[in-house]
């Protein structure tokens, strides 16, 4: 099986799985906002950002402990904060870019393969 069948069936349980393990929200909107102008007199006049739906596995982080620590620090994760699983295939998000999810809008913090 090559590289790509496994990101698509990945993609596809992802689809499937989200509904039932997550909080709800199975497909995320993944907001990419235009390019910079290229004049400085054009500044503040970006357009619409691009707007991706994925299938996204979405979780609180909640007062779940990792390695037997809490998750939650106050300092990077904080209590309201969110969990979100993309599947590999697709746009690939980065910090620069934005999530709605369940129409609130996101920042991204970080990102991990």
């Amino acid at each position: 099986m090559s590289g790509s069948q496994i990101a698509a069936e990945v993609a596809a349980a992802l689809r499937e799985v989200a509904r039932d393990v997550g909080d709800g929200a199975f497909i995320v909107t993944l907001l990419r906002g235009p390019d910079e102008p290229e004049t400085p007199w054009d500044a503040g006049n970006y357009g619409e950002p691009q707007e991706y739906e994925l299938p996204a596995l979405v979780q609180n982080y909640g007062g779940k402990v990792f390695d037997g620590q809490a998750i939650i620090d106050g300092t990077l994760i904080q209590a309201d904060d969110k969990r979100v699983l993309l599947p590999a295939t697709g746009p690939q998000p980065t910090t620069s870019d934005r999530l709605l999810i369940g129409g609130v809008s996101y920042a991204i913090v970080s990102i991990r393969d």
